[in-house]
């Protein structure tokens, strides 16, 4: 699977009553856009444990706020820049 360099997902996070993050909302566009992306290379291989296990670390970290989140196009204009 590719990723796009550029490519900026709008969502809107949802909480529960004691504010814990259940569910992120994508518009429809993106939501078709990120499965056509998915498909493309027609690879249905389950992702390996290890790497499920830090993709759902590296979630709970910005779930908790314990990490600052960078925009797309600040990153790149820094990374640019050096």
């Amino acid at each position: 699977m590719s990723y796009t360099v550029g490519m900026t997902i709008t969502y809107q996070t949802l909480v529960d009553e004691n504010g814990k993050p259940t569910a992120a909302q994508i518009p429809w566009e993106q939501f078709e856009l990120i499965q056509r992306k998915l498909g493309e290379d027609g690879d249905d291989t389950a992702i390996n444990e290890e790497w499920c296990d830090e993709l759902n670390r590296r979630a709970k970290d910005i779930d908790e706020g314990r990490v600052d989140l960078v925009d797309g196009e600040d990153f790149l204009r820094r990374l640019r820049a050096v």
